[in-house]
């Protein structure tokens, strides 16, 4: 967890909002979903096509940092629907 969100939240305070804000079956589904990314890689150029739409101009450091992500989050990012779209498929 960034630095930023650990200043805002106790690991409690988020289990709390997770729970009231009923998120529990969401992240489940994310989690089943990046495991899903794991057994279904895109070809790395693909990727990098995709990186490159999705930044424009701005540089990467700068996405990340507005974002609160680290690079692997951005490949997540990219690579989920089309990942999940060869899942369904196979």
């Amino acid at each position: 967890m960034p630095n930023s969100m650990k200043a805002l939240f106790a690991d409690s305070e988020i289990a709390s909002i997770v729970r009231r804000m009923e998120l529990l079956p969401l992240l489940v589904r994310r989690q089943q979903e990046e495991l899903i990314l794991e057994q279904v890689p895109v070809p790395s150029d693909w990727l990098e096509e995709q990186r490159k739409a999705f930044l424009g101009d701005q540089p990467l450091s700068k996405a990340l940092e507005s974002r609160g992500w680290s690079e692997s989050d951005l490949n997540l990012h990219l690579q989920r629907p089309e990942s999940l779209h060869r899942f369904a498929k196979q």
